[in-house]
């Protein structure tokens, strides 16, 4: 008969000689990563003062280093996911952005047809798949399970609304579940599980939106109490939606539901119920010397961030919630395993940039918002009227111009680089961009250590990069949408987050001000873990959390 974990005293003795810097007195068996999507560590430092539960209890108790960085350029969801999750730079695990163009094809991160990876269904498999196949290196999920012994089982599951989020920290060999919009309930793929769990089939019964009509999104706190008093909260003029959410009955109907549903507070609980009950099949079969290693990302606030920008109402209160929510699931973890049994560990994927014209309005003259589909016609235009080629610009990805490949590959060398002259020409007359580079130029480039344009070369993949690629100015956003905000520099409000360890009796309550990096995050639980460190990952370890 198995043995529940009820304790780890009889392992502490055994635990082997390990520098003292990254092991506690008692390794932990359960490890939660918590990545909130677009987190940035400036949330942290205005609302601190206000956080009475879940934060509150991570920056008291767990050690928050303070100067956490992701080391690249265009921080987004599945480029920053995955290099937590591998502890590599873009440029080595792959997933430079959420999508890119690779030999003249769009490709999506997560994107396979093949019927080995055929999304799971309640009738069987669907005619779509997605897997890891794109990442091209293995994480510390894939670490993880191939640490189990014979006596001693590892587990991975990792959790997301987003698949790009899920498998970019689920790897290859952990199992991710993510929410699909076609299905409309959490799901899985052939890639992960052989056919639909059924602790999972009997979540989506019980836990069925369609059937969720309305949501009463009540503040946390009166609205004319301090947590609130900030300049710009009610300001709407430059949302992508001008009608405001916090504080409201929320209707939920027709085929945007689930995309509405997920702007709200109640989709955290949601998500986090997931994750309680996923908790609650593996822990009832596992023994006293397995290992579970969950992964929890939680989308909403990207979500609703994109749309009301970081000043807002709805991300402050929705922030609020969380910190509320975030108690409950930690406590119910502890209860279930032990609460020194469990490493939690808090980040985010990226961060976010204000609404460039609220800073406008501040007196940022310099803060400005470029239209990239405008951008981009002006750019053919240029090149229509130099040389009679018409829509030579395909495609815009985040930073990048990516070139018609069937055009290009009939150019001569000299002409094709008089066409790129002429293009960053008319890209650096733009006053929201600093500069600019070519494919060939980014990758012969060599630049300083703590350089910006060193975060592009770190997130550069020649075969996958755009044919053009551009640094915005501090504030200055080159996007599509008209409105709202986003997250596309190497600034310090897009790529610094928090990063919090935090285990009970073990942890100490520390604030650590060295600067430190996203990729070290992975060999740091590789060690905690006791399985070796994915093969592209930082060396160097976080010290000082134990």
């Amino acid at each position: 008969m198995k043995k529940r974990i009820v304790g780890f005293s009889f392992l502490i003795s055994s635990i082997l000689s390990v520098p003292c810097c990254i092991y506690a007195n008692k390794s932990p068996h359960f490890v939660c990563v918590i990545v909130v999507d677009q987190f940035a560590y400036h949330h942290i430092k205005r609302l601190s003062p206000y956080f009475t539960d879940g934060f509150r209890t991570l920056l008291k108790e767990g050690v928050s280093f303070e100067n956490a960085f992701h080391p690249h350029g265009v921080p987004t969801t599945a480029t920053g996911h995955t290099t937590i999750s591998t502890g590599a730079l873009p440029k080595d695990h792959g997933i430079i952005l959420n999508n890119w163009v690779e030999d003249g094809q769009n490709v999506v991160f997560t994107k396979d047809n093949s019927p080995e990876s055929a999304v799971l269904t309640k009738k069987g498999s669907g005619k779509y798949g997605y897997s890891a196949k794109q990442l091209m290196v293995d994480n510390l999920s894939d670490q993880v399970v191939l640490g189990s012994r014979p006596y001693a089982k590892n587990y991975v599951y990792s959790i997301s609304y987003k698949a790009r989020a899920a498998i970019g920290m689920g790897g290859k060999l952990g199992k991710c579940i993510w929410f699909d919009k076609n299905l409309k309930s959490f799901t899985s793929s052939k890639a992960y599980f052989k056919t639909m769990p059924s602790w999972l089939a009997k979540f989506n019964k019980t836990h069925d939106i369609k059937k969720v009509g309305e949501v009463d999104w009540l503040l946390r706190f009166p609205i004319t109490s301090k947590p609130y008093q900030f300049y710009n909260v009610a300001d709407y003029e430059f949302t992508k939606q001008a009608d405001h959410m916090a504080g409201e009955i929320i209707k939920i109907d027709g085929d945007q539901y689930d995309k509405i549903y997920q702007k709200t507070p109640e989709s955290n609980s949601l998500l986090l119920n997931l994750a309680k009950t996923c908790l609650d099949f593996n822990f009832k079969k596992m023994n006293d010397e397995d290992k579970l290693l969950l992964w929890v990302s939680l989308s909403s606030l990207d979500r609703i961030g994109h749309i009301y920008g970081p000043y807002s109402l709805e991300v402050i209160d929705m922030i609020y919630h969380l910190d509320s929510q975030l108690e409950v699931f930690m406590q119910y973890v502890q209860d279930i395993v032990g609460a020194e049994n469990v490493l939690f560990v808090l980040t985010a994927d990226h961060g976010v940039a204000p609404i460039p014209e609220i800073l406008q309005r501040k007196g940022f003259a310099s803060a400005k918002r470029l239209n990239s589909t405008a951008l981009t016609e002006e750019m053919n235009k240029i090149v229509e009227d130099e040389f009679g080629i018409k829509k030579i610009v395909q495609t815009f990805k985040a930073n990048q111009f990516y070139l018609d490949n069937s055009i290009k590959k009939d150019l001569g060398k000299e002409k094709l680089n008089q066409i790129f002259a002429l293009l960053k020409n008319h890209l650096l007359k733009q006053p929201a961009i600093k500069t600019c580079w070519t494919n060939q130029e980014m990758e012969k480039a060599k630049f300083p250590k703590n350089y910006f344009e060193q975060l592009y070369k770190n997130q550069f993949n020649s075969k996958r990069s755009g044919d053009l690629i551009f640094m915005p100015q501090p504030y200055c956003e080159i996007i599509k949408h008209q409105k709202g905000t986003t997250h596309r520099s190497p600034y310090d409000y897009d790529t610094h987050v928090p990063l919090i360890f935090y285990q009970e009796g073990v942890t100490t309550g520390k604030k650590i001000k060295k600067k430190v990096y996203m990729t070290q995050v992975a060999s740091t639980l590789a060690k905690v873990l006791k399985v070796s460190s994915p093969s592209a990952a930082s060396n160097e370890a976080l010290n000082k959390i134990f």
